[in-house]
């Protein structure tokens, strides 16, 4: 039996000053992580714009043990990506 690995970080509501990292340490390809964000945020980086709800995923395929993202609270709108390690993609 194969196990399918997915891992969902939930950010909660951005209000106030925070900052954090999401880190995958599993095996390579064996772990997709996925940060999601409060229903009415949205997670902006300098490569893709946010839009409210919509995850930013550590794709399982292409990951590596030490992937990360680092994301802290940017506006009213939501949570900034200040920096990642890995191939991270938004959610279509």
């Amino acid at each position: 039996m194969r196990h399918h690995r997915r891992k969902t970080i939930t950010l909660p509501a951005v209000e106030g000053l925070a900052k954090l990292r999401v880190l995958n340490v599993g095996a390579f390809g064996t772990v997709a992580v996925t940060v999601s964000p409060n229903a009415n945020d949205m997670v902006e980086s300098v490569n893709a714009a946010g839009v409210d709800n919509k995850d930013i995923v550590n794709t399982k395929t292409t990951a590596r043990r030490g992937d990360y993202i680092d994301i802290e609270y940017g506006d009213a709108n939501g949570w900034g990506v200040t920096a990642m390690v890995g191939t991270w993609a938004k959610e279509a």
